[in-house]
């Protein structure tokens, strides 16, 4: 049992690393295209539009900081509200942001499942 839940624990750390590494990416993402977006406009509309994508990336920083630490409570709220703007995305975007739900998914699975175990 207590080789599982150092198993899980590691596998979560790794998790966290792996969200954090998407969210990089993505801010970059977003940055060029806001950037550039707002150079062939002429103006900081599209800058503002790329704000609501960005939500779900502000989140998964400070989620995955929670998650590192070990306050899986806090992973697990802030997993949550990640999901639900994913999903959001998700509607909005269409398969583009599948991606991000199954990995938000996964987290808070994972998150749930070392607070039931957290001694």
């Amino acid at each position: 049992m207590i080789k599982e839940i150092i198993g899980m624990k590691t596998a979560f750390k790794v998790w966290n690393f792996i969200m954090i590494g998407y969210a990089i990416v993505l801010t970059g993402m977003l940055a060029i295209a806001a950037f550039g977006g707002s150079l062939i406009a002429g103006n900081g509309l599209p800058f503002f539009i790329a704000f609501f994508p960005l939500m779900p990336v502000m989140f998964t920083f400070i989620m995955a900081r929670a998650g590192l630490r070990g306050d899986y409570t806090t992973a697990t709220k802030l997993g949550a509200v990640v999901l639900v703007l994913d999903i959001i995305n998700l509607a909005n975007n269409g398969s583009k942001s599948l991606f991000a739900v199954i990995l938000a998914a996964v987290y808070v699975y994972m998150a749930i499942s070392l607070n039931k175990y957290k001694y």
